[in-house]
């Protein structure tokens, strides 16, 4: 009789562990049920949003979408109704003010000016940088290395928010050199350096230090190239933090004024310790 008792018990706990499985599962949003957030904008932001996106996901049984496109894409994606957030790299222009945006700072970025290591030269003014990008300086001759190549020049297409910054940063009001090279995707960006000892491009910081010395291995790294010094001052983190290197940004969020809870929830997400170790370890440093 008592083995008869044990055994009813038993089925009797393995059936109600089952269906508190059951009811736990059923209370889960299903995948269509569950709340969709969209980032999209800054290619500079993209990698380091993936992450951060992912780990809130996890956290809070939401979906993260995030995709690249620009700085200039972002902006317009901000502006779309329910739980749309742009990224951005770049200040925004004045006709781009006053639409019901909020900037949420998250990070600060430098960007580094990159030759290839076959360039004997290791630092450039703010002067002769501007003349490389206006066409004022097109040799290396002209910078001091005998070479007589010229000076092949590329960088971020336009609608990317790295370009617009640089452009600012450097005092260039018009239009760039016609013999520059726009690219969508700082990684390729970096592999035209790596190609060619005459080439001269920027790219954020924080892709550099990812790519280069510290970064990807095999076919992902960059071996060839090098950051330039900027009237004496080296791109590091350090430099970035005290501001004494010229070329730094802020990294930022776009969301409407009045946005769902749950945008407001993933901003602060952000900027909360882990996310904080993860900007660190993009190459980044925290706003």
């Amino acid at each position: 009789m008592l083995n008869l008792f044990l055994l009813a018990l038993g089925l009797a706990s393995i059936n109600f562990l089952g269906s508190s499985q059951a009811w736990a599962q059923a209370q889960k949003p299903s995948e269509s049920e569950r709340i969709k957030i969209i980032l999209k904008g800054s290619s500079t932001l993209y990698p380091l949003a993936k992450i951060i996106g992912y780990n809130f996901s996890k956290q809070r049984s939401v979906i993260v979408n995030v995709n690249g496109g620009g700085s200039s894409f972002g902006i317009e994606h901000a502006l779309h109704s329910g739980h749309h957030i742009g990224m951005i790299s770049r200040d925004l222009r004045e006709s781009e003010m006053n639409r019901g945006l909020v900037v949420h700072p998250i990070a600060v970025d430098g960007i580094a000016i990159i030759i290839n290591k076959e360039n004997p030269l290791r630092n450039l003014t703010l002067l002769q940088i501007k003349k490389i990008l206006t066409g004022k300086i097109t040799s290396w001759e002209e910078l001091g290395w005998d070479s007589g190549a010229q000076i092949r020049l590329s960088g971020p297409s336009s609608d990317h928010g790295t370009h617009v910054a640089f452009k600012k940063l450097s005092h260039v009001g018009g239009p760039l050199t016609k013999s520059f090279r726009g690219f969508i995707s700082h990684r390729r960006v970096m592999k035209e350096v790596n190609s060619f000892p005459n080439a001269i491009a920027w790219v954020p910081l924080g892709h550099y230090l990812t790519y280069s010395h510290r970064g990807a291995q095999g076919k992902g790294r960059f071996d060839n190239i090098t950051a330039l010094k900027i009237e004496g001052i080296a791109p590091t983190r350090e430099n970035l933090s005290n501001k004494s290197y010229h070329y730094r940004r802020t990294l930022s969020l776009l969301a409407k004024e009045k946005s769902p809870p749950i945008i407001d929830e993933l901003i602060k997400y952000f900027r909360n310790r882990d996310s904080q170790d993860v900007i660190k370890q993009s190459g980044f440093l925290p706003y």
